[in-house]
Order: C-alpha cells, then sequence, then structure tokens
C-alpha cells in the first residue's frame, strides 16, 4: 500500500502544477512507496478542499498565493515555507473605457473601488489582492489609504473551481472569470474600478467586449513594495509532518 503526498495548488502557474500535468510526479517517486495525489482526491465536501486555505492535511503541500498560508499559520496550522518565486503578470487597476473621468491615478480618490466579498471563503484573499492593490497604486502617488472609498462587491462563483483548475487541458472554459459580479459592477456603474491579475482578465475582458481598459499595470512599478500582492510571489509551502 502507497504512502500518499497531498497536492494542491491555486489557479495560476506553478511549478507543481506543470509537474502534476507531465506526470512528473510519478515518476520521480516511481517504486518509492510513495504517490502524490491530488486534495480532490479526498472528496469534493468544503472539509476536504478548505485544506488548501487552512493548511491542516498531513503530508501535504501547497503551491499558489502567499496571504492564504501566511493566514493558516497565524492561525496555528503546523505548516513551513519551503521556496519562494516570483512570476511576472499583469496586476491590473480596471475602470469603463468611457469613463473620462479617470485618467490616471489620483483620479481614483473620491472614486468607489471594488472589495470583492467571497462569502464562502473562509479566506477572502481575493480582497486582500484588491484592497493591496489599490492601496499600493496610491501610495505610489503619495496619497494615503485615507482617501480611499472602498465598496464591497459580492462575487457568487464556486469558489472551490479555484483549486487545481484544468486549464491546460484543451477544453472549453464554462466558468466566468473570478472578477466577473465585479465587472458587472463596474459595467453598472455601481462601482468605478476594480483589480483583476493574470490570465483572469483574458476571461473577463472578454466578457466585457471592450468595455474595461486597464488605467496601471503595478508589476510595472519599480519598489517591490507596491507590486508585492497575493500571488507575487508565489510561495511553496508544506506541511512539517512531511518535513520530519
Amino acid at each position: 500500500m502507497s504512502n500518499t503526498i497531498w497536492y494542491t495548488r491555486c489557479p495560476v502557474p506553478t511549478a507543481s502544477g506543470i509537474a502534476k500535468q507531465y506526470d512528473l510526479f510519478d515518476q520521480a517517486f516511481a517504486d518509492s512507496g510513495w504517490q502524490v495525489r491530488n486534495i480532490r482526491e479526498r472528496g469534493a465536501d468544503s472539509g476536504s478542499l478548505n485544506t488548501h486555505f487552512s493548511h491542516t492535511l498531513d503530508d501535504s503541500f501547497r503551491e499558489g498565493g502567499g496571504s492564504p498560508p501566511v493566514w493558516a499559520r497565524a492561525n496555528g496550522a503546523d505548516t513551513s515555507l519551503l521556496g519562494v518565486c516570483f512570476v511576472e503578470e499583469t496586476l491590473g487597476l480596471f475602470v469603463r473605457s468611457d469613463d473620462a473621468s479617470i485618467q490616471n491615478v489620483p483620479d481614483l480618490v473620491g472614486k468607489r473601488l471594488a472589495l470583492p466579498e467571497w462569502p464562502e471563503l473562509i479566506m477572502n484573499f481575493f480582497r486582500f489582492a484588491a484592497q493591496k492593490a489599490f492601496v499600493s497604486a496610491l501610495q505610489l502617488e503619495g496619497i494615503a489609504e485615507s482617501e480611499a472609498n472602498f465598496v464591497e462587491v459580492v462575487e457568487t462563483g464556486d469558489h472551490f473551481q479555484l483549486l487545481n483548475p484544468k486549464f491546460s487541458d484543451g477544453s472549453d472554459r464554462n466558468i466566468p472569470s473570478y472578477y466577473h459580479c465585479q465587472m458587472e459592477a463596474l459595467l453598472n456603474s455601481e462601482v468605478d474600478a476594480i483589480f483583476a491579475k493574470g490570465g483572469e482578465i483574458a476571461a473577463m475582458q472578454a466578457a466585457a467586449g471592450g468595455k474595461l481598459r486597464m488605467l496601471t499595470n503595478l508589476i510595472d512599478a519599480k519598489p517591490m513594495w507596491a507590486k508585492v500582492n497575493n500571488a507575487t510571489p508565489r510561495i511553496l509551502t508544506v506541511s512539517n509532518s512531511l518535513v520530519r
């Protein structure tokens, strides 16, 4: 009977995702008595899948955004950091294409800046990412966070679809972007700016039909503190039971 190392990743490009896709784990652990399995194989219930955020599953590792592991460790999870990597990806603030009142970041002062609310997420990393992006963009212009007017927007998607997605198998995508409700709020003039990042921007822009424009891309910022966000850098964390 094989021993199991459990694996999970965020919906972003990761080395472990590539390794899983190309069966490199199977090759590396062949004849070792160990196998690497996706946490989805444990079941689709929240108790099984929430370990992606809480890191409470023994003999497991996780690769992806940094805020959930930090949150998990702060809440007592027996987990350690093994590696850090940086991936250049768009960290964009978006406004309506026809909104002439917003031409640069200082124009965001007094505007309604969307913060996503995911009611079922045990750790809302999307909210952290959006708030960090807005605050960093403002601070680069010498504007304090107190000048920001944040507005909550509820996202209604299934957050468990974010875990270990199979976007590389060539099949058509049948779920909206992770920013869909915020995009709708922006197009309906319920908010004035939203944050979106990475490959999800393409899905969002396709749904928006060219009605959004990117105001700024924080990945181009010079100081490192400005571009640090949930998935910049990516981190590899592992349960200490596996380390031991």
